[in-house]
């Protein structure tokens, strides 16, 4: 049998291991809310990253944007200076 003498250290260890335990909870729950307008920034900077690099057209429609931005790189290193004239007038019409 277990005598009261040995359950009560137990107790007061296991008690402050506990107190110990919710302490650390509440020390990194407010490093965490202090710095919660910063982190929300970071995320919503990543987000915004994140879809700039993607196309804005559904598939069938992107195959356009791909090949009008091909275009207008041969026009800019100057390939096919009759067809970039034209292409400019395109581009400005639209």
């Amino acid at each position: 049998m277990i005598a009261a003498d040995d359950v009560l250290p137990c107790m007061q260890v296991l008690i402050t291991a506990l107190a110990s335990l919710v302490a650390r909870f509440i020390k990194t729950f407010d490093m965490v809310y202090e710095n919660v307008d910063s982190n929300f920034k970071v995320a919503f900077a990543r987000v915004v990253v994140e879809a700039r690099k993607k196309e804005l057209l559904p598939p069938p429609l992107n195959l356009i944007s791909a090949i009008i931005s091909v275009l207008y790189d041969l026009c800019e290193r100057g390939f096919a200076s009759d067809f970039c004239r034209c292409f400019q007038c395109v581009l400005i019409a639209l």
